[in-house]
């Protein structure tokens, strides 16, 4: 799908002056990254996915038109690569269809043999190759507004790549072929371009940071850097139903107000080998130097019993006769 006609007449300067030689294939990727990326993108606008599964691509009328012709136009547009350096032909307009980097399961995706990094096109699985597709996810199904957090999006991908990646092997386990599954998320711009499926893969990358290469399917013969995976032993079953053994707590007495050392061993969870500070609990008793205790009033002649109560004073004696 051709984007926009670069007119390279136009450009200043000789190198694409009348008598010019033609430009190298190294210098076409240059003028491709140039040229042809900001006219891509100026083409979509907003549906422009930048890891879409199309790739931008220059058209030019090559070494003959270059020097007989004088023809210096460039058709700068959209291509969809296929297996073999083939391409695969499309229908519809790419800012009209899903863009997303995803392809049938039991695709093999190639590898670049000179950096050990997978390339998005397809190829045979009996060749080398970088990763096995095992299926599609769609999030639009689960999250059919706004774009979801991250985390949310790695959740539901993982569990929906996981069960697509089992169907697709059975009986072949995951486990044992020593591959692990692989997946993307969904970025901003690629949301707002309206892609909204991922791919689920399985491959094995190295310690370097390089992948290792695949050959023949993760369901047949394959091998990975030449050597047939060597699967991990299985789990024993009564390792896995292990019964639950409960935990006694022990119960801590209540300890006597006296002067008592901690049961603590030496060192503590913050600070290793430094005893906790812990003050002891003591009788009280007073100091020598205190002052008396202030005295109450001294007590009654009468051992303190309680003053009578008032009495009426005596009647006058009767007179004597």
């Amino acid at each position: 799908e051709v984007a926009e006609s670069v007119d390279m007449r136009t450009f200043p300067g000789a190198e694409y002056g009348p008598t010019a030689p033609p430009p190298s294939p190294a210098r076409i990727q240059q003028i491709n990254t140039e040229q042809c990326e900001p006219a891509v993108r100026r083409y979509l606008g907003p549906k422009f996915d930048p890891n879409s599964k199309f790739t931008v691509s220059m058209l030019w009328s090559g070494d003959r038109a270059w020097r007989q012709a004088g023809e210096r136009r460039m058709l700068c547009g959209l291509q969809l690569p296929g297996p073999n350096n083939q391409q695969v032909a499309f229908k519809g307009k790419v800012a009209e269809i899903e863009q997303s980097k995803v392809w049938p399961a039991g695709t093999c995706l190639g590898i670049d043999s000179t950096t050990n990094q997978p390339v998005d096109v397809p190829v045979d699985c009996a060749a080398p190759h970088a990763m096995e597709v095992t299926g599609t996810v769609n999030l639009g199904e689960k999250f059919p507004t706004a774009l979801p957090p991250e985390a949310e999006q790695d959740g539901f991908i993982k569990d929906a790549c996981t069960k697509m990646t089992d169907a697709y092997l059975a009986p072949v386990k995951l486990r044992t072929t020593t591959l692990t599954l692989i997946y993307p998320t969904v970025s901003l711009p690629s949301w707002s371009a309206g892609s909204r499926e991922v791919a689920c893969n399985i491959g094995a990358t190295l310690g370097n940071g390089g992948w290792a290469t695949l050959v023949n399917s993760a369901k047949g013969q394959l091998l990975i850097n030449g050597q047939a995976p060597v699967p991990p032993p299985d789990i024993p079953q009564e390792r896995l139903t292990l019964p639950q053994i409960p935990v006694q707590v022990p119960t801590q007495q209540p300890s006597a107000p006296s002067q008592q050392t901690p049961s603590t061993p030496p060192g503590n969870q913050h600070l290793p080998n430094q005893q906790p500070v812990v003050t002891p609990t003591r009788e009280p008793s007073a100091p020598a130097t205190q002052a008396p205790a202030p005295q109450g009033p001294p007590p009654a002649p009468d051992g303190g019993a309680p003053p009578p109560a008032d009495n009426p004073p005596p009647a006058e004696p009767a007179p004597v006769n």
